[in-house]
């Protein structure tokens, strides 16, 4: 019995720290740069955050296999498209009207320099949130899980993250694209794919803004 306990403590410790960790190091340079430099928090977070993770990632044998070029510019290409499409049906929806919180992160993201939000959006948080819900946590659950329950639940872990109910419906429906795409194309996809998804979302606010 203490055997069973000490093994669903060490699985829930292994899959929850990134995550408190990726989470420990935005709240510190939060603290560090102020509210009104949320995108230096956000980026100085990430650039930590990523070495970890991947040095985490490759030493726990991660699972999916290199893909090639040509797969990795599908994904974006996908993942534009897939951005585009959720962001137009959420707009639609009006879900962004029912959560304060995406308003106020929006506002924040969008108005830094156009520059700073593809640094940002576009390859920073896709690499650091990839390597952590895909490289990591989806990883871990394939281990006792198949293939679709594990995108369910590494999605739904991806969409609570977000912190509120608009992202957390889109967090859900990408990540389960995302898993995926990990699953077809390794590491590489998955990225091309968020990076995708969020340049997406980038060029249609400013489509709707210019």
């Amino acid at each position: 019995m203490m055997h069973r306990i000490s093994q669903g403590f060490y699985w829930a410790l292994r899959f929850f720290w990134p995550l408190v960790f990726y989470d420990l190091l935005a709240g510190a340079a939060g603290k560090i740069f102020g509210r009104d430099c949320v995108w230096l928090a956000l980026f100085g977070a990430a650039l930590v955050a990523i070495p970890v993770l991947y040095a985490v990632w490759r030493y726990r044998q991660n699972r999916g296999r290199r893909a090639g070029i040509r797969e990795i510019l599908t994904a974006f290409a996908e993942g534009m498209v897939l951005g585009v499409i959720l962001n137009l049906l959420m707009a639609a929806c009006g879900l962004a009207e029912y959560s304060g919180s995406y308003e106020k992160a929006a506002e924040y993201m969008f108005a830094m320099p156009l520059a700073l939000q593809l640094l940002g959006m576009c390859i920073l948080a896709p690499l650091a949130e990839e390597l952590l819900f895909r490289g990591l946590a989806y990883t871990q659950l394939r281990e006792t899980c198949p293939m679709w329950a594990a995108a369910v639940l590494s999605a739904l872990y991806f969409g609570a993250a977000h912190g509120n109910i608009a992202q957390g419906i889109y967090g859900f429906l990408v990540g389960l694209c995302l898993a995926k795409s990990y699953e077809d194309k390794g590491l590489a996809g998955a990225v091309a794919m968020h990076m995708g998804a969020n340049t997406g979302a980038v060029l249609l606010q400013l489509f709707f803004t210019a």
